[in-house]
Order: structure tokens, then sequence, then C-alpha cells
């Protein structure tokens, strides 16, 4: 079949003219209403398509909580059980799959310990439901229902430093690849 461009969306209506500067989309997931959530530099933004592939842009799908249709959002995705996983510039949102609710997921640090939660590049839920993040300061993992925050920094075996990482990437033998600032590398998530 012959491949081709059905319709553009120009920057200009997803930004809303409210902000220059660069725009850039880094995620996307389909929402259950059949409208496409894009993680961009200007916050979340949803598209609805009508069977013409006619769209309507939303510049603020999110009305419990407006701050992620303003911030930068680095991630968009979607767990097992429908729920919408986003990270901007200061949080970590878990919202239900109409983003009528969110909850906002904490990290509990011990004294002088860097929150990882500001920086949280990319999200990969995993299939027992257990989520991975790409920080700046390292991968990160939050166990499906224990609310339990895990971070890996260091590489003991190879003595690398697990930093800035930017993608994460579900392997077929269970096993995740992330993308450093440094490189890849294949971490063991059993």
């Amino acid at each position: 079949t012959k491949k081709e461009v059905i319709r553009t969306i120009p920057d200009t209506l997803l930004t809303g003219n409210r902000q220059k500067g660069l725009f850039k989309c880094s995620g996307s997931t389909l929402l259950k209403n059949g409208s496409v959530l894009l993680a961009t530099t200007q916050g979340l933004r949803a598209v609805e398509f009508d069977d013409h592939y006619n769209y309507r842009v939303l510049h603020a799908p999110s009305k419990s909580f407006d701050e992620v249709n303003h911030l930068l959002t680095f991630s968009v995705n979607k767990n097992a059980a429908g729920e919408i996983l986003v990270t901007n510039s200061q949080n970590v949102i878990l919202f239900d799959e109409l983003l009528n609710s969110y909850t906002i997921l904490k990290q509990i640090r011990t004294i002088g310990e860097t929150n990882w939660f500001n920086t949280v590049f990319c999200t990969l839920p995993d299939n027992s439901d257990n989520i991975w993040l790409g920080c700046s300061e390292g991968l990160g993992f939050i166990k499906s229902k224990a609310d339990l925050f895990t971070p890996f920094s260091y590489d003991y075996h190879s003595n690398k430093k697990l930093e800035h990482v930017h993608s994460i990437y579900p392997m077929s033998d269970g096993n995740i690849l992330a993308g450093l600032k440094n490189g890849l590398m294949q971490v063991n998530s059993k």
C-alpha cells in the first residue's frame, strides 16, 4: 500500500500561540475516548479525530490538575489498568483513564537524598504493572501496589553510573534496555 500523509497539525495549533520557542512532542498514548494524548514541551495536549481525519486540539485536556497542561511534559504512558502516567518538570502523576482524578507519586527520601522525581524523562509500565522510571539520577522502579520506590544509580558489575536515563525499552526476554547519556545498558528487570 502507498504511504501518505493524511493530515498535518501545525505546531502553532498545538501551542495555541501562547508560547514562543521550540515545540517538541516526546510521547503519546491513546485515551479511552479515542483521542491521542501528547506529552509536549508546552504541556499536555489532546487531539481528537473524526472519521474524516478532521481534528480538534485540546490545550487543557486535564481539568482536574491544570498544571500539567502548561509545564514541560517529558512522558505520557498507560499502564495495564488503563491509568495514565505523566511526568513533567516537577512531578510524576498517575491519572485515571479520563484524566478526571489524579495522584502525585512521591519519593520517600532520607536527609540529603536527591529527589529523583524532579526529572523523570521516560516511563515504562512492565507486564507486572510495575513502573520503571528513566530519571536524571538513574533508573528508578516503583513496585506495583506497594508504593515503594527503588533507585538504581550504579551498576556494580560493570562499574558504570546509570544517569540521565532518557529512554527505556522492554526487551523480549523481559529485561530492560536503558538509553543513558553515555550509551545503552541492558538491565535485568527480574
